[in-house]
């Protein structure tokens, strides 16, 4: 049954409701006209307004917010970080800086959310002079999801290469190798004599699989901003793939994101 709120006037209907007509039919059968401000709803004619879709669990909710400030950069650049910066050492401008700015900036922001019950630009309608924040905060998001992305290409396309008996990365002999590609790296073992025909200035000059796998099949450098090169469609479909796999974690909002967001 349709509720009306008792200071705008808005009227409601109940989640087993949802599926029904959103104006009410007048008299003679045909819906009838909302005769109050703006159609929000009148004796006339009753404007129904869906409800604003909530999260199904509490739980959904905190994997999705654990699943938004964790991500691979926490994986991968966190340890270089710490590594370049001191080790141990820079935990503690780290832990400083993410309890006096980090967490109430990411409180600040779910509890304007939650109020406001908006998305990251009608959230600022409460302070319009900030509004630009709201636009800014999509650039930035736009720009991060367009490079994240690409990095879960590149992980896609080597697990698809996985699934052979023969790692590609793993040996040379293949058509993307140079000559200066060697399998064995032992410098450990180097030590003025000579390693797979080669001396240790020779062998500090060859290049490993890994890296020629990675700069030429995955990446394909060419020589400079001047030369484009190739379009790489086994890349191109990964990251087509990956695309699609992002649409249909997110198309049911948010009943779907808060069970898919961690992963």
């Amino acid at each position: 049954m349709a509720k009306k709120g008792a200071k705008n006037g808005i009227y409601s209907v109940s989640g087993d409701e949802k599926k029904g007509p959103l104006i009410a039919p007048g008299p003679d059968g045909a819906p009838a006209k909302a005769d109050g401000p703006a159609g929000l709803g009148a004796p006339g004619g009753h404007l129904a307004v869906p409800p604003r879709e909530t999260w199904t669990r509490q739980m959904d909710f905190i994997m999705s917010c654990v699943g938004f400030a964790v991500g691979l950069g926490n994986v991968w650049r966190f340890p270089y970080l710490c590594y370049k910066n001191g080790g141990g050492v820079f935990l503690i401008p780290y832990i400083l800086i993410a309890l006096v700015g980090g967490i109430p900036i990411f409180f600040l922001e779910i509890s304007l959310g939650q109020f406001m019950k908006a998305g990251s630009i009608n959230v600022w309608n409460i302070c319009p002079l900030f509004k630009g924040l709201g636009y800014a905060s999509m650039v930035i998001v736009f720009y991060c999801n367009t490079y994240y992305i690409m990095v879960l290409a590149w992980g896609f396309y080597y697990l698809v290469k996985s699934f052979t008996t023969t790692l590609p990365w793993a040996t040379c002999g293949h058509t993307w190798n140079t000559p200066d590609c060697v399998e064995i790296f032992r410098h450990e073992d180097c030590a003025n004599a000579t390693l797979a025909n080669l001396t240790c200035d020779q062998l500090a000059d060859r290049r490993s699989p890994v890296i020629e796998f990675w700069e030429n099949k995955v990446l394909r450098l060419s020589g400079g901003l001047e030369v484009p090169g190739a379009l790489n469609w086994e890349v191109t479909l990964c990251l087509l793939a990956c695309w699609v796999l992002v649409y249909f974690c997110v198309w049911k909002g948010v009943k779907s994101t808060g069970k898919v967001q961690p992963g």
